[in-house]
């Protein structure tokens, strides 16, 4: 996939606006909540591994990956509003 740095970088976002989410369950985060936002440090290592790419993968887009990375926006706007409430 062309847009892999660029999508890693969103993937990062979306999981740290789940972890979030997922550790308000119960109205309040603590240290049992640790579990939950684990997964954000895998997420990281992700997304910062290749960042350095993704200015070259915005610059070559084609108009599918234009389109696909404008819905996974989109998909990541409404995760992080749901986080936001949570």
């Amino acid at each position: 996939m062309a847009l892999k740095e660029t999508m890693d970088l969103f993937q990062l976002v979306d999981t740290i606006a789940t972890a979030k989410i997922n550790a308000m369950r119960d109205g309040t985060v603590d240290w049992r909540d640790t579990p939950k936002l684990a997964p954000v440090v895998g997420a990281m290592i992700s997304a910062f591994k290749g960042s350095d790419k993704i200015k070259g993968e915005l610059e070559h887009m084609t108009k599918e990956e234009v389109e696909q990375l404008v819905a996974k926006a989109i998909e990541t706007i409404d995760l992080c509003r749901q986080a936001i409430l949570a």
